[in-house]
């Protein structure tokens, strides 16, 4: 649906802003060596906030028809559409404090790259497919060979984490403070 024919999509999810580092991944993708690069596709989706300079970045990279660049918000009903497509999802952040768009990588079991800042390290620490970076394109280089040297989906969401245990969880703090009421 797509139109991709690259068999490794490299995905970014969500809206775009300066502390996200979209620059640090569009600039990784420009470093693979040419054996992967020519079987990869960067997916860059969400709407842009703030961040203009990212526009710029895709239009001047020297590899940009390698590139697609959804610049809008994407409707629930379309997300499972680029998470299906993706191998991997990279989270360049330079804050944060969680990430829904992880959690979303998760029940699809895709491998994940993410910097350790924030509380993404802490939500993302005991997923298997969770691959720590520090927020510079060559540590993503060497994240995005690992994983396509290695493909693998299908990580398991860890129990703490799986929406019966979180509903299960909502449950027990709704009890305890209508106890309390």
């Amino acid at each position: 649906m797509l139109g991709i024919k690259e068999k490794f999509v490299i995905l970014f999810f969500g809206l775009i802003r300066p502390y996200k580092g979209v620059e640090y991944l569009i600039e990784a993708f420009e470093k693979l060596p040419e054996e992967i690069l020519g079987n990869s596709r960067l997916l860059i989706v969400g709407e842009i906030w703030e961040d203009k300079d990212v526009v710029k970045k895709i239009g001047e990279s020297k590899i940009r028809e390698k590139i697609t660049f959804i610049n809008r918000y994407v409707p629930d009903e379309e997300v499972s559409l680029y998470f299906s497509a993706g191998d991997v999802l990279v989270l360049p952040y330079l804050r944060a404090s969680q990430s829904g768009v992880a959690h979303i990588a998760m029940t699809f079991g895709l491998p994940i790259i993410a910097t350790k800042v924030g509380g993404l390290f802490e939500s993302l620490s005991n997923y298997e497919g969770a691959n720590f970076v520090e927020a510079n394109a060559e540590s993503i280089v060497e994240a995005l060979i690992r994983i396509y040297e290695n493909p693998g989906k299908d990580f398991k969401v860890p129990a703490e984490l799986s929406w019966d245990n979180l509903a299960k969880r909502w449950g027990e703090l709704i009890e305890e403070l209508c106890r309390k009421v």
